[in-house]
């Protein structure tokens, strides 16, 4: 179910930042037409900084997902299952970043159990993407209150798709953010050289987490 943009209640201190794409359809977004989305990526994102305080999200599909950064991880709240443009589109507007961190990124998605359901299409653009970053990923997680039937959906499709891709990436699942700090911010380092600090890290997790709390 797609969710209103005023269903979601606003939160003090954490005004969003929108990617302005100047009118351009999804279809206009993906890798071949990615020149319009990048160039509106560079002239509107926030300047890069240690834990950027504002999410981007997508014009054209702002109830979709929240992007935040901190340093070179990119940590996606998911509001509802994304399409194949969506994918694409986050991917193209993140390449300057990825210039700025040639050694490799990581990857956090928080989402519900709606984000299990993608099409063909959207699963074949995440394996096309992550076999194009297949030595570039350090890690990526997954964190979810799903269980039972819906955990184990989730799990399946997302080793799918890191298999498919064939991608280096180590993938854990895990309940609650903090979590994350018992092995992630050692194997990012590890690999990409960048120390993470745990304080700050886990603010800017909680911050996405916060996205899909109830109202």
């Amino acid at each position: 179910m797609r969710e209103a943009r005023s269903a979601r209640p606003q939160r003090r201190g954490l005004a969003s930042h929108t990617v302005r794409t100047r009118g351009a359809s999804p279809s206009e977004l993906r890798p071949q037409n990615s020149a319009r989305y990048h160039a509106a990526m560079r002239s509107n994102a926030p300047p890069p900084t240690a834990a950027d305080a504002e999410p981007v999200r997508l014009e054209f599909a702002p109830d979709v997902v929240s992007l935040y950064w901190y340093e070179n991880v990119g940590i996606m709240a998911w509001h509802q299952a994304p399409s194949a443009a969506v994918i694409e589109a986050l991917h193209a507007g993140a390449a300057d970043r990825r210039a700025r961190y040639p050694s490799g990124m990581s990857f956090i998605h928080f989402g519900r159990v709606q984000i299990s359901l993608l099409d063909s299409e959207t699963r074949q653009a995440f394996v096309r993407i992550l076999r194009e970053l297949q030595h570039y990923v350090a890690a990526t997680a997954l964190i979810t209150r799903a269980n039972g039937f819906w955990a184990s959906t989730l799990r399946g499709v997302a080793t799918g798709i890191v298999v498919l891709s064939r991608s280096a990436a180590e993938i854990r699942f895990h309940e609650r953010p903090e979590e994350l700090l018992d092995w992630l911010p050692a194997r990012h380092e590890r690999v990409t050289g960048v120390k993470l600090d745990p304080e700050q890290f886990l603010r800017v997790l909680q911050r996405a987490a916060a996205e899909l709390e109830p109202p």
